[in-house]
């Protein structure tokens, strides 16, 4: 074992952080401060400075029994020992006030093979404080992987659109982590013939609906076929069909006011579904997990239909958007917005591990 030695350092209680100071002028008088060191690495340490010293190897004198001092090793403070097989750094911030890094590390803690049974995520920080830099590092063990799809369908049971959410837990963490690099080489891993961990992986196909107030868990699958049309929607001034993709619609001009020559209501009929009137087309700008390293941004129309009793149904259907848009723009249609609104939303959620959305203003 090779000894070096080593500048003046104070060992505090937390093991990742070491006061270095500058050499001092001997005093005889004083006394000289003791350094504050972990249980777990005082007996180690006592036992190499016994190792060391000349009263240990003369023979002579006092003799304390010391077994093995040639194999006695620094333990480390983390309770996850082990060796690493493979790990991938980070950068967070490189600024010069606060440097972060994310070190993910694949740690085997059982045998000499090449597999692993930890996934370790470590975070180093160091923070300049007008001069003086302040370090801290800590390691907890990555506990889920999750790949969650979620498809937001109409209350037609067609699909309006699909996105994909990535994430990994780490225990003690509240929150997931949705940095994209970090949760793919996670991804990766788990995918090694190698992984023998017991991190929990949740890959689920989740589907939305769609109500006034933004997009909710749980998807209403076709309730439009059953839908009842109001009893009256006016005087059918004309009707229109257009075909969208595989979509057939049918637009109803309705006056209510009595002059045959403008409309003051748009109804639509889907594939043969009942006619419902046109109350709404919104422009949604969502975001999801808006507060993560990763966010993911994307645009949808929704069409808001309505029936009987005041009854509402959601088609997510950007082309029919459109399309009702040039129609309410006509001027036979300048009362129309008397019954129909139209606007552009932002709106903004987070997920969790497995799979469940939620709307940031109702968990804030």
């Amino acid at each position: 074992m090779t000894i070096r030695p080593v500048t003046s350092a104070t060992l505090v209680s937390n093991l990742n952080q070491l006061n270095f100071e500058g050499k001092k002028k001997k005093n005889p008088n004083a006394s000289q401060p003791i350094s504050q060191v972990s249980h777990k690495l005082a007996v180690p340490l006592a036992a190499t400075v016994l190792a060391m010293s000349p009263m240990a190897s003369s023979g002579k004198g006092i003799q304390v029994p010391l077994d093995n001092v040639n194999t006695i090793e620094m333990i480390d403070s983390n309770d996850y020992k082990g060796r690493k097989i493979d790990e991938k750094t980070f950068i967070d911030s490189d600024a010069n006030s606060l440097n972060m890094t994310t070190t993910i590390g694949l740690v085997n803690t059982k045998d000499n093979s090449r597999n692993f049974d930890k996934i370790m995520y470590g975070v180093s920080s160091t923070v300049n404080l007008g001069g003086f830099l302040e370090s801290s590092y800590d390691e907890k063990p990555v506990t889920d992987y999750s790949d969650i799809v979620f498809d937001l369908m109409s209350d037609d049971g067609t699909k309006g659109l699909s996105f994909n959410v990535k994430s990994i837990n780490v225990e003690g963490n509240s929150k997931p982590f949705f940095d994209k690099e970090k949760v793919a080489y996670v991804e990766s891993a788990i995918k090694s013939p190698n992984n023998k961990t017991d991190v929990e992986v949740h890959k689920y196909r989740r589907t939305l609906r769609h109500d006034l107030f933004g997009m909710q868990n749980i998807a209403n699958n076709n309730i439009m076929k059953d839908a009842i049309p109001k009893t009256s929607y006016g005087n059918l001034e004309g009707e229109q069909e257009v075909e969208v993709g595989n979509d057939k619609y049918v637009l109803g001009y309705y006056s209510t006011d009595g002059d045959s020559s403008t409309a003051e209501l748009v109804t639509v009929r889907k594939n043969g579904n009942p006619e419902l009137c046109v109350r709404g087309i919104v422009f949604y700008n969502a975001t999801i997990n808006p507060e993560s390293s990763n966010p993911q941004k994307f645009k949808y129309s929704l069409v808001r239909l309505e029936g009987a009793e005041n009854k509402g149904y959601s088609l997510i259907d950007d082309n029919l958007a459109n399309v009702l848009v040039q129609v309410l723009c006509d001027s036979q249609f300048k009362n129309a917005t008397k019954n129909t609104y139209v606007m552009e939303l932002d709106s903004e959620y987070m997920t969790t591990t497995k799979g469940v959305l939620m709307p940031i203003k109702d968990v804030k």
